[in-house]
Parts: structure tokens; sequence; C-alpha cells
């Protein structure tokens, strides 16, 4: 258990730092990016040595001969109708698709912290009200007796409030097995046992609809997500048309044998389709439709954003309703209890009206807890819903992950043997995260 006490943002705070599901998406971009290097890499000339060694007799025990050489062999593209330079073009639309990616993650793991913080607050209250029913139950029972002993009431009325107390220490049951698992839950989220925990001072501002909408047009991850896809699919096109153009390469040789003779020729070859038995116009008619598809994916992510946010200004205003019809009924219903109670004294109400009028509270006080735990939680959910329930949007004090770190040290895809690829080799080896 914690020592002090905890608010909202300490949750945020640790569940950032703990969350497994950020660590995941952030190699998933690493990887992203070494595809760009790869695709850099194919505008370099590629050498490769080989050796070879060959012993040959006409007698296995005399005059055997020794021949060994090394060679040298250098492959180069010299133009490929743009073909490369798209790919990694492509590639770089990809990584941008998929940081947008890592934020909605990043949204994801912030807002299992903040439902499963809210959750514990909610079910401790409402154990704390379920204590307090099966205690005044109890009371209940008691004074019934006392009442029975000089006749006021019968026995039915006794084996009532039995009743009601039996399902008062039910309700309490069920109300304890929903904290332990709200507590796991926390555990979870965060990071760490669940502790005492506290009212944030400060609550994130509700927005209007319209510029909610407007904000997550521009910054929601799965709508920036859906457009760089758009990207990479008409580069994609491009990509399929470069591939019915000629291409160039040039080739070199380097040999020597074992007496030091050394060789070497340069070649250069040019060519390209005639006939791919409709394979390529097959490939551009599938970048075609992939880029279709992708513009149908951003409408329906368009679409999704809107309903939600939409969603969430109406949830917020229906719990804010709740909170004040929850807060007359807890009023209404406290004045009707303490009124049963008098008239039951005087005989004009019966055991059973008392019993009614304390379940009318309890529901009225647990109704109450849950209305105003919603109206604090669904803020932020206004800010999933724009695209704004980040770190940097929520303005934790935590490092944020900076991708641009990676993805500059690969963007010219450094070999392991160059000084800067060495260097790089040894903080990924160290397991230090870029």
């Amino acid at each position: 258990m914690m020592a002090s006490a905890e608010t909202l943002f300490d949750s945020l705070v640790a569940g950032y730092k703990n969350s497994g599901l950020l660590t995941q998406n952030r190699a998933l971009l690493r990887v992203a990016d070494e595809d760009v290097a790869i695709a850099v890499s194919a505008l370099r000339p590629i050498i490769e040595w080989t050796a070879n060694s060959e012993v040959s007799a006409a007698d296995p025990f005399n005059n055997a001969s020794v021949t060994a050489s090394l060679e040298l062999a250098l492959d180069l593209t010299l133009f490929d109708g743009g073909a490369n330079r798209i790919a990694i073009a492509i590639q770089q639309e990809i990584v941008r698709a998929v940081r947008a990616s890592l934020t909605n993650a990043e949204q994801q793991v912030l807002m299992r912290v903040i439902d499963a913080h809210f959750d514990v607050r909610k079910t401790r209250q409402t154990v704390s009200l379920q204590i307090t029913n099966a205690e005044l139950m109890a009371q209940e029972l008691e004074s019934a007796r006392a009442r029975f002993e000089v006749g006021e009431i019968t026995r039915t009325d006794i084996s009532l409030t039995q009743a009601r107390l039996a399902a008062a220490r039910a309700e309490l049951a069920a109300a304890q097995g929903n904290l332990v698992v709200a507590h796991e839950e926390f555990q979870a989220a965060v990071g760490h046992q669940v502790g005492v925990l506290r009212k944030d001072g400060v609550i994130p501002a509700i927005r209007t609809p319209e510029k909610a909408f407007e904000t997550a047009l521009r910054m929601h991850p799965d709508i920036l997500e859906a457009e760089h896809r758009i990207d990479a699919a008409k580069l994609g096109i491009l990509l399929s048309e470069a591939a019915m153009r000629p291409k160039g390469t040039l080739h070199g040789e380097f040999d020597i044998d074992q007496d030091l003779e050394q060789s070497g020729t340069l070649s250069m070859t040019i060519g390209g389709p005639v006939c791919s038995g409709g394979a390529l116009s097959s490939a551009l008619r599938q970048s075609r439709a992939e880029l279709d598809q992708s513009r149908a994916i951003l409408h329906l992510a368009i679409q999704d954003v809107h309903q939600n946010v939409a969603n969430a200004y109406t949830s917020f205003d229906v719990a804010g309703a709740e909170v004040v019809a929850s807060q007359e009924q807890v009023n209404a219903t406290r004045v009707a209890l303490k009124g049963t109670r008098e008239e039951a004294t005087l005989g004009l109400r019966t055991q059973l009206d008392i019993l009614n009028a304390q379940q009318d509270l309890l529901e009225a006080e647990t109704a109450l807890v849950s209305s105003r735990i919603e109206v604090a939680r669904i803020r932020y959910v206004i800010l999933e819903a724009t695209g704004m329930l980040t770190a940097k949007g929520l303005g934790l004090p935590v490092e944020t992950y900076d991708p641009d770190v990676y993805s500059n040290q690969v963007r010219s895809a450094p070999s392991s043997v160059s000084d800067q690829g060495r260097a790089f080799g040894r903080i990924i080896n160290r397991g230090i995260k870029p």
C-alpha cells in the first residue's frame, strides 16, 4: 500500500511509466524506422566478397596442386524509374502512420488508468454505503424485536426485517468483491497497488462540441494514421508505375589469385519489362484499389470520431443531470425515511414502509456516487475522443518518448562498422531506450 494519498495525475504518471503496451508500440515504431533505413540502402552500392580454394591431383599422394582466389563484386543501381526513392517515401509515410498509432496506444493506456482510478473511488464509496446500510438493518432488526415484545408489530415484520438484513449483507459482500476486482485492475493499469486516493485540484476544461470536433479532425490519431496511409497508398501507385520503366545497373568484379595476379571487369546492364503476363498491370490496379480502401478507412475514422465526440458530450450532459436529480432524490428520501419512522411510532406506517424507505435512500445515495464519478470521468473521455488524452496534452510531469531520436539515428542507414553504427549499437546493447 502507498504511504501517501495519490491523485489521478499520480496514477497517470505511474501508468505511463509502467506501461508494457507503450513499450511494445515504441518497438513497433523503431521497426518501421528501420524499414526506412533498409529502403535507403537500396540507393547505395552493394559490395560482396567471395574466397575460393581448390586442390586437384591425378595421384592423391603426388603432384597435388592448389589454387585460390579472392573476388570482390560491386552492384549499383544507376536508375530505376524512381522506384527506390518512391519506396523510401512510402516507408516514411508508414512511419508517420505508426507514430499516430503510438499516440492512440498512449490514449488507451491513460484511459485505462483513468477508468481504474475512478472505479476504485466509486466502489470504495459504494462499499461504505453498503456497510452503513447493513449496520442500519441490524439496528432496525433490534428495534423491530423490541417493538414486537410490546405488541406493536407482528412476527411477520420481524421476518421481513431479517430478510432485508440478509439482503444487505449479500449486497455488501458483492460490493466488497467488486472492490477487490477494482484493486486488481488498478494494479494492472497503474503498476502498483492502490492506496489512499484523493481528488485532483485541477480537472480538464470542457469545450463546445463544435470546437472539440474541429480539434479531433486535426489531432485524433485515428484520422492522422488514416491520412498517412492514404499518402503511402498514393505513392504505392507511383511505385507500381515505376516497375514498368527501364532499369540500369552497374556491376563490377575484381579478382586476385594465389600468384597475386589481378583481373577485373566492369559492366552496365539496362533492361525493362516487355511482357509480364499481366502481373505488373495487376499490381497497378491493386495499388489503386488499396488507395480506395485507405480513403474509405479515413471516411470511417472521421465518422467514428464525430460520433464519439457527440456521444461523449451527450453522456456528460446526462451525467450532470443525473447528479442534480440524484441529489434531490437523496434529500427527499432522507426526509421521507425520517417521516416514515416517526409515523410508524404512531401506528400510521408499517415496518415494511420503513424498510422500503431505507432501501430507497440507499439506491439514491448509490446513484449519486455513480453520477458524480461519471461526470469527472467523462471529462477525460471527451479528451480521448478529440485525441488530446496524452501525457503532453494533460501536462503530466513525465519524460515523454521522442520518436525523432531513434528515427534521426537510423535515417542515414548507418553501417554497423561505421563510427555512428558502432556508437548506436552500444546504446542498443546496453538496453537504453532511444
